[in-house]
């Protein structure tokens, strides 16, 4: 009897042990299998990434998808908004966001998404992680003075703009019921672009620019800006600028006017 119970015990030593490999096996499986989807999927960010035209264009891919299922979803379609947006994920990428190279992103985001009439973007986030638009200690990123301006100076209706390239992007806005237009335009290149106003007359602008990429402060119109103590945003005027308009490399616009051309 103790010889059948111990050969007994041995079977389900033995069972127990096929089952413990079969899992890990599986598991290793499934960890290889994240690992290419992930290869597939989640592109390593560095400040040249973000200033990459190929990488930039990626979001009118997947918003078509998107919005290519919302289609399927009723008449008339509901509304598609992008939710918790950011530069890199799991709080952003140490030395990239939080840096002039995300605002080159996100500026453009704006623009792209906009162009397909969605209204909405839920940034990620307003403070805190590396790609907060505030530090945990409550300092301004460029993303958060790039965001003012986008909220007080881009209206409501969006225009495709022609004359554009991949390197030198342009997005135009005006508010309903005004013939007045300002535009974003990105210089991604690494020479000088000139941005020619076809209307005629003085255009307003706003040049944000930086010393690097990695540059955690920018400057708009040659000034870096600041809050007063009490958390007051400054007024932030456009700069009166005749024909044409000097873009550096690297660097972005906000021109408003009636008309432009790239």
């Amino acid at each position: 009897a103790a010889a059948v119970a111990i050969a007994a015990a041995s079977g389900f030593g033995g069972r127990l042990h096929l089952l413990v490999s079969a899992l890990l096996m599986a598991v290793a499986a499934s960890v290889a299998a994240l690992s290419v989807l992930a290869a597939a999927l989640v592109r390593p960010v560095g400040v040249l990434t973000l200033r990459s035209p190929a990488n930039l264009d990626t979001v009118g891919r997947w918003a078509g998808k998107v919005e290519e299922a919302a289609a399927h979803l009723g008449t008339p379609p509901p509304e598609v908004w992008l939710g918790e947006t950011g530069s890199a994920q799991v709080g952003g990428q140490p030395g990239v966001s939080g840096c002039w190279a995300a605002t080159l992103w996100w500026l453009d985001q704006l623009g792209a998404l906009a162009l397909r009439s969605q209204r909405v973007q839920c940034r990620q986030t307003l403070c805190g992680a590396d790609y907060g638009l505030l530090t945990a200690q409550l300092d301004t990123t460029p993303d958060f003075w790039a965001s003012l301006l986008w909220k007080r100076l881009m209206g409501t209706h969006a225009h495709k703009v022609n004359g554009a390239r991949s390197t030198v992007r342009a997005y135009c806005h005006r508010a309903p019921a005004s013939m007045v237009s300002t535009f974003l335009v990105l210089n991604l290149s690494h020479e000088p672009a000139e941005i020619e106003i076809s209307s005629a007359g003085r255009a307003l602008v706003w040049l944000l620019n930086a010393a690097s990429l990695g540059s955690r402060t920018i400057t708009i119109n040659g000034v870096v800006p600041e809050a007063s103590t009490d958390g007051t945003l400054p007024e932030l005027h456009g700069v009166p600028t005749a024909n044409p308009i000097v873009l550096p490399p690297g660097a972005a616009a906000f021109i408003r006017t009636g008309c432009v051309r790239a």
